[in-house]
């Protein structure tokens, strides 16, 4: 996963959500951030019934992005997993990030554990230019962020422990 030169790639355990949650999406702006992304996985049959499909809010969620659609493409690897069988693959879709796309995500979800099927979308990452800044794996939650030291200093002053990647392994 490539970042930033400057910044320490963090980790947090756990869930954050509402008015954290909220400042910490509204934050990614304010450093500049410009693209955020998720996946759809066909690989694990999150309703149970046999149809590897999801909720109609994720439906309903992608409607209301498709105006700041910038790629979408299939693959098995992404920024925050990957699928081991060959034979399957996820779709990617990555949008572009700006006020009312915000407005649009926090209508969708309240927490970083929110992201994961049947009701959303598989682990939302956030871009600083083309790199990684944060990434959610909601069904885990765990998240990765890429930070420079004002950029970390706000997210502590939140409450969030995080701890660098050394600590991890």
């Amino acid at each position: 996963m490539e970042q930033h030169p400057n910044n320490q790639m963090m980790i947090f355990h756990g869930n954050f959500a509402n008015e954290i949650y909220n400042k910490v999406l509204e934050f990614s702006i304010e450093v500049g951030c410009n693209y955020f992304e998720f996946c759809l996985r066909h690989d694990i049959d999150f309703l149970g019934d046999g149809t590897y499909s999801y909720s109609k809010n994720v439906e309903y969620l992608m409607e209301e992005l498709a105006s700041f659609l910038v790629l979408e493409s299939q693959t098995n690897s992404w920024v925050t997993g990957h699928i081991i069988a060959r034979d399957k693959e996820a779709h990617v879709y990555r949008y572009h990030l700006n006020q009312e796309s915000l407005r649009i995500l926090l209508k969708y979800s309240n927490a970083m554990n929110s992201w994961c099927g049947p009701n959303l979308p598989e682990d939302l990452v956030i871009f600083q230019e083309d790199k990684p800044w944060l990434g959610f794996i909601g069904h885990e939650e765990q998240s990765f962020w890429f930070l420079n030291s004002k950029e970390k200093a706000k997210i502590l002053a939140l409450g969030l422990p995080l701890f660098d990647e050394e600590e991890f392994i």
